[in-house]
């Protein structure tokens, strides 16, 4: 499990980000991804289940079978947060079958965009921008990707996820 957007994260930015307030904001973020499971059956809406993986994520968990147990070890949480629910613990197979069926570029920049939302920067913090795009990665009927990455003096690595579209920087 990577996300680009979380891993560049201080663990004060972290902690920020686990508070109530933010956590809320969360599953609203995500009720743009498509869900590419039937409806039938279904235990866990979508945006609930990727702010279970957010979260996750947040407190280093880096693999399914550790996203698992986090899951089941914070239900107190995710009760407080979300109310009563019949099932409030999603398993490490269900990540496992669903993350590869997601669109991962969609995930990162809903992640991006909540993270510059919550988090806010001193108006006398420089940042820097950096893009570029790769030669030679182009095929027939496709453009080659332009990779941006956004940096902190204080964060070293901070990446933005990359993109297909060229825009003026």
């Amino acid at each position: 499990m990577y996300s680009s957007a979380l891993s560049a994260l201080s663990a004060e930015q972290r902690q920020i980000l686990l508070t109530d307030e933010p956590l809320l904001t969360l599953p609203a973020v995500f009720t743009a991804i498509a869900d590419p499971r039937s409806k039938h059956g279904q235990r866990y809406d979508l945006p609930f289940l990727l702010l279970c993986l957010t979260t996750a994520l947040l407190c280093n968990c880096n693999s399914t079978e550790a996203i698992g147990q986090w899951c089941r070890e914070q239900q107190a949480l995710l009760h407080r947060l979300f109310g009563p629910r019949r099932h409030l613990s999603p398993s490490a197979s269900l990540y496992r079958w669903l993350l590869p069926r997601l669109c991962s570029q969609q995930i990162e920049w809903a992640l991006a965009r909540w993270v510059r939302a919550t988090l806010t920067a001193a108006e006398e913090d420089a940042v820097a921008l950096d893009g570029k795009t790769l030669r030679g990665a182009a095929s027939p009927g496709q453009v080659a990707p332009h990779l941006l990455c956004i940096s902190h003096p204080s964060e070293p690595g901070n990446a933005a996820p990359s993109t297909s579209e060229r825009k003026d920087e």
